[in-house]
């Protein structure tokens, strides 16, 4: 199943399993992390796990880095950076995370296969 957000969209591949893809050179801003959020509760009831694709010029507001993905169901997000320059503002957006949840686990990755082993995802 996928579904179109305004700045990307998001597959889901199991009943725990979402991937998230951020379009290129988007500012994702709070009502993004609103809607991304209501779409995770309308369409998983169990607990899920989120590979987030994050390429080239992204870059994350403060409240939207704050707020979202904070659904209770979501237990791990791997955040797969595309551009070492990302990979450290999103080393940033990790950070505020654990700021607003000191126990979610987020990390951050340039290796898809290494972001789906620590979600413990076999490829979808």
């Amino acid at each position: 199943m996928e579904s179109k957000l305004s700045f990307g969209y998001v597959a889901k591949h199991s009943e725990n399993f979402i991937e998230l893809t951020i379009y290129e050179e988007t500012e994702v801003k709070q009502e993004h992390a609103i809607e991304i959020n209501s779409l995770f509760s309308e369409i998983m009831t169990k607990p899920f796990v989120v590979l987030a694709n994050v390429s080239h010029q992204c870059f994350f507001e403060f409240k939207a880095a704050f707020k979202i993905g904070n659904s209770h169901l979501q237990k791990k997000t791997a955040i797969l950076a595309y551009g070492s320059h990302l990979e450290e503002s999103l080393k940033t957006v990790k950070g505020i995370q654990k700021i607003s949840n000191p126990n979610k686990l987020v990390q951050v990755f340039n290796n898809r296969e290494e972001a789906l082993q620590w979600l413990n995802i076999t490829k979808p």
